[in-house]
């Protein structure tokens, strides 16, 4: 199809694609020579310039960086007759505090200026530490009262699913409607 686009494919050329692509991996270009009735030279022209075309020619459509993929916060698994909530892990990052800045302050360090300054960022970063663990259970937390609460569409299917607000499911869980929406909007 490159071949043909460029102009390029000839009879000789379309042979050896479709009987001596083997041969031309090979590098056995004297077989296609005699084969064809032409010279070693014409039959490593044709092999070097089949080789100089892209084998996946639909890459050059794909924009690779347009992919993105979705991976769920939560999983709904049915286990022993009961549906489960599972945390998905992988969607929130894994984050700690280095001790070794905790140490800081335990020196008897002089320099009261960096001793605040670490302070500082280590109550940034724990407080950091705790916004993402509450926010885990509170995604828990919400799909778990979707959960029971929407158990027979669950079980029967999309004919049994009730009318649920963010309001109900705040309620349930006890916390404000805005922390639901934000929950589960991400």
């Amino acid at each position: 199809i490159q071949l043909k686009e460029q102009g390029m494919l000839t009879d000789p050329i379309s042979t050896v694609i479709e009987k001596y692509l083997n041969e031309i991996g090979e590098h056995k270009y004297n077989i296609i020579a005699r084969d064809l009735g032409m010279t070693l030279k014409d039959a490593q022209a044709i092999g070097d310039m089949i080789k100089s075309l892209e084998p996946k020619p639909g890459r050059g459509f794909a924009d690779t960086q347009d992919i993105k993929y979705i991976v769920p916060d939560v999983e709904i698994e049915k286990i022993s007759g009961k549906y489960v909530v599972i945390v998905n892990e992988r969607t929130t990052p894994r984050l700690s505090i280095n001790p070794y800045y905790r140490n800081i302050l335990k020196t008897d360090e002089k320099d009261d200026e960096a001793r605040k300054y670490v302070r500082k960022k280590l109550d940034s970063a724990a407080w950091l530490i705790k916004s993402i663990e509450q926010r885990k259970a509170t995604i828990y937390n919400v799909v778990n009262s979707i959960v029971k609460f929407q158990q027979d569409f669950f079980d029967k299917g999309l004919d049994y699913l009730k009318p649920l607000t963010l309001k109900d499911v705040a309620k349930v869980v006890g916390v404000h409607e805005s922390t639901v929406s934000r929950a589960i909007n991400g």
